[in-house]
């Protein structure tokens, strides 16, 4: 038996599963909803109504939509990033641990957001792998390099004065 829509009053709400419906979820703006999950909706007006069971379940097959399009990018970014350099190499200088990387390759692990958006930034330009070596030896950020010069951070807020070349 339907029951009343608070929108329209009209006793038209029903669990429907459709496809394109799409939502934010954690660092995705735009992550699609399972086509198969039923929602609560107005068959009338169209509103969702979505209770904390409903949520519950939304929430759990977002999670696993998430966790998949993650070890896809993280799969990539591995890739690019593991044609000049090892993968034991790189788990070293992300401080992970021996194996890790393969596990997130085999799809045995799910990897972090913070990890995927270090591994694309680093797939994005390689060659800031070089800066991160730099940082992990002498304990200092690298260099920032801009249009017209090279630049050191601070070391006690003294002065930003350009380093020259």
């Amino acid at each position: 038996m339907s029951r009343l829509c608070a929108e329209c009053g009209k006793r038209a709400v029903e669990p429907l599963a459709k496809a394109g419906r799409r939502t934010l979820y954690r660092n995705f703006p735009d992550l699609e909803i399972p086509a198969d999950l039923e929602i609560p909706t107005c068959s009338n007006c169209g509103a969702e109504w979505i209770d904390s069971h409903t949520a519950a379940r939304i929430d759990a097959a977002l999670a696993k939509v998430a966790a998949e399009r993650l070890g896809k990018l993280a799969r990539e970014a591995i890739e690019t990033l593991t044609t000049d350099l090892s993968q034991t190499e790189l788990e070293k200088q992300l401080g992970l641990s021996a194996g890790y990387l393969s596990k997130v390759k085999r799809g045995r692990e799910s990897p972090s957001a913070q990890l995927v958006g270090l591994l694309a930034l680093l797939a994005s330009r390689p060659r800031r792998l070089a800066q991160l070596e730099y940082l992990w030896q002498t304990g200092e950020l690298p260099p920032r390099i801009t249009r017209d010069h090279i630049t050191r951070p601070p070391s006690d807020i003294v002065s930003n004065e350009p380093v020259a070349c």
